[in-house]
């Protein structure tokens, strides 16, 4: 479910058999859910500090609207047109060399 907040729908459950090769539908039975959680804002002051020529030190702090409970971060490497996956983490800091690779 997209969304930036939890979301309620309705989910349904039919039953079916055949009689004389044709389906036949129980009434559905219906309930309504919440989703628990939601898509998150963006992470806040996200910040950099140079280490070496090749490296860098990314900070940044939890989104304003969590919508839940935040599990990982991604950080990537973006050169030009291609973004490279540098770490999925739980951590608020990451160290990264300029190849790409946590540092």
């Amino acid at each position: 479910v997209n969304g930036s907040n939890p979301v309620s729908c309705s989910i349904c459950v039919r039953a079916s058999s055949m009689y004389k090769k044709t389906s036949i539908w129980s009434v559905p039975s219906c309930l309504t859910v919440t989703t628990h959680q939601g898509i998150p804002s963006p992470p806040r002051n996200v910040a950099y500090s140079q280490l070496s020529s090749m490296s860098v030190r990314i900070t940044w702090q939890p989104p304003e609207h969590p919508n839940g409970v935040i599990v990982r971060y991604k950080v990537s490497y973006i050169d030009g047109i291609h973004s490279r996956p540098v770490q999925s983490c739980r951590a608020q800091t990451v160290i990264a060399n300029s190849a790409g690779n946590k540092a």
